[in-house]
């Protein structure tokens, strides 16, 4: 962003949702919806025909420094500083957003519960996640700090099983981008 101006910035940044979303092949995205570790420009920008909540637990750093979320999302989408694993909804939510956001958590099993816990029976749940592609190298990822940004390394199989074990059955996983440590999925499951 530092190169970009704010507004074309954040034009890219809405393009890059609606051409993310568009790969989910997703029913309409109404009802209550949850932007899980949201960033300062997530994919509550896009959402327009939901009731939106966002949530992040560096909200007020974004807002601080780089002015973010704008006025025109304030507005309409309910903002909570809070990390994944601090959060609970009792009011259950159509669809979860947690794209890029959960393997940043310090404790993922709980942030998990708290999310499979949070979407009401039939709701979808969209999360994206880099997946290591070769053993050996998640191995040394879970030794070494090569990669201190994602405490949480896992393959493809034990994101799935993470969300099977939640009640949140997967129904497609869908290959974003290409690497060759990491690939990068969106795993898009349903709570049975």
């Amino acid at each position: 962003m530092r190169n970009r101006n704010l507004e074309e910035y954040l034009s890219w940044k809405k393009a890059y949702w609606q051409d993310f979303v568009a790969q989910l092949n997703l029913p309409k995205i109404e009802g209550r919806t949850l932007d899980a570790g949201c960033g300062p420009a997530g994919v509550f920008m896009i959402l327009n025909e939901a009731d939106v909540t966002a949530i992040d637990p560096l909200l007020e750093k974004y807002e601080n420094d780089l002015n973010l979320p704008s006025e025109e999302y304030k507005e309409r989408i309910t903002f909570k500083p809070l990390g994944i694993e601090d959060y609970f909804m009792i009011e259950h939510f159509d669809f979860i957003f947690c794209l890029n956001a959960i393997n940043h958590v310090k404790d993922m099993s709980k942030a998990l519960h708290n999310l499979g816990e949070s979407l009401k029976p039939g709701g979808r749940m969209i999360v994206s996640i880099d997946c290591h592609n070769f053993k050996l190298f998640k191995g040394l990822f879970k030794i070494l700090p090569f990669d201190i940004l994602h405490p949480h390394q896992f393959d493809l199989d034990e994101y799935q099983s993470q969300l099977m074990n939640e009640g949140i059955k997967v129904e497609r996983s869908i290959l974003i981008k290409n690497g060759f440590i990491f690939n990068y999925y969106a795993l898009v499951g349903r709570r049975i």
